[in-house]
């Protein structure tokens, strides 16, 4: 909850220095983070999936071969990022101006960051892996804080220097404590294919929320400009923040979960295993989705002039991110790999979402209607997936456990 708090005081104090059209240039550019994920390829998604799976067999060798061979994966598309941002840089110092130039430099170096964190991030599955996780989270709002300084004096090139250290410092915390020292990067097309043939269809389905996602984004860019992108800004701080927390659990909920599912292949156990901590996440969010609707309204107010215009889309950012809470039952069909049920609930969401957004942008768009049409595209998500799993857990006979490959046993410690 520091974290949380720390974070959210930076992104308030990041729009006080600067102007809403400065960093709506710089968020413009971080559009790349999401766009750069999607080379992974479903090899995190597998590795989130199989390493606990394989650990509740006892199956620690093949755990460690396939994220050696996932580590393989995302080291190489990391440096293909890498060198295709960094020559949109060098495109951009010819063509001007410098800010473009920078924006580019800067971003092939976080989206690096941002890919090999979410490659060792995967490997951390036990409480106290969970804790290291909490205390980065922490460093990196302090140092959110105090980097500060930066913007402060230099404006949009101190956002560019404030981005490269929380990249870099959160990649070297992860990289440190990562619990499965021993693995290194190492190529193999057998586990590879293993990988992508659990992680194809989560990423699938991952990759419709995060195109759906980047296409807000784009879209508001598009639409409104840099000032709207700007002003946007508040509603990004504060889903991005609010999100932590759903986020976190879900990083704690799916490990446990797989584990459960690895030993007894029920899809009820797993549905057992997930129900407190929905319960507990939505208790946490609720009031503070309550709380913070009218107090985002008097903070904006009184310490964001320049950000007045986009209150009205953090508020909606809130209740977006209430609404994640009670996306961990998702967690269930995941882990029972009916990627197929979450591909046309998320797919249902995103048409959803379209028409809305549409019809609220009819004949004049403004600003909250994209947050808006994300919530309705989400409740649509949400309630068709806890249809699904009710449909499911009333089924005789389930068995998820007959898609997974049978796994030899032994006692190498993970």
């Amino acid at each position: 909850m520091i974290g949380l708090f720390l974070q959210m005081v930076a992104g308030f104090l990041v729009a006080r220095l600067v102007a809403p059209s400065t960093l709506g240039l710089f968020n413009g550019f971080a559009l790349a983070n999401k766009y750069a994920l999607m080379t992974q390829f479903g090899t995190i998604n597998g590795l989130a999936r199989e390493i606990p799976y394989a650990i509740g067999q006892d199956d620690y060798q093949r755990a460690k071969e396939q994220t050696a061979a996932g580590f393989a994966w995302m080291t190489l598309m990391t440096g293909i990022v890498f060198v295709i941002l960094a020559g949109l840089g060098v495109h951009q110092l010819f063509l001007g101006p410098t800010e473009n130039a920078v924006g580019w430099f800067t971003f092939a170096f976080i989206v690096s960051f941002t890919l090999l964190f979410h490659m060792y991030e995967v490997t951390y599955r036990t409480h106290s892996n969970f804790g290291k996780l909490a205390k980065i989270e922490i460093v990196r709002a302090v140092l959110s804080v105090l980097t500060l300084v930066a913007v402060y004096f230099l404006d949009y090139y101190g956002l560019c220097i404030r981005g490269w250290l929380l990249g870099f410092v959160s990649l070297a915390l992860v990289y440190i404590w990562r619990p499965m020292k021993s693995v290194r990067p190492s190529w193999s097309w057998a586990n590879l294919k293993s990988l992508w043939k659990v992680g194809l269809p989560i990423y699938a389905v991952a990759q419709l929320e995060v195109l759906w996602q980047a296409v807000n984004g784009t879209l508001v860019l598009k639409i409104l400009g840099t000032h709207g992108m700007g002003l946007f800004a508040l509603a990004l701080t504060i889903g991005n923040v609010m999100q932590i927390i759903p986020n976190a659990f879900s990083k704690v909920t799916l490990p446990r979960a797989a584990m459960m599912f690895g030993k007894d292949g029920q899809f009820r156990g797993v549905v057992k295993t997930l129900i407190k901590p929905t319960l507990v996440l939505f208790a946490m969010m609720a009031p503070a989705v309550a709380i913070g609707i009218p107090v985002v309204d008097w903070f904006t107010r009184a310490f964001l002039p320049n950000y007045v215009e986009g209150i009205a889309a953090a508020q909606w950012s809130l209740v977006m991110a209430g609404l994640w809470s009670l996306r961990v039952i998702n967690v269930a069909l995941t882990v029972v790999r009916r990627q197929d049920i979450l591909f046309i609930n998320t797919l249902a969401g995103i048409l959803v979402y379209g028409g809305v957004l549409w019809w609220l942008n009819t004949p004049e768009p403004y600003l909250a209607s994209f947050p808006q049409a994300m919530v309705a595209g989400r409740v649509t998500y949400l309630l068709m997936g806890y249809g699904s799993a009710m449909i499911l857990l009333n089924k005789e006979g389930v068995s998820p456990k007959k898609d997974a490959e049978p796994l030899d046993r032994n006692d190498d410690e993970g």
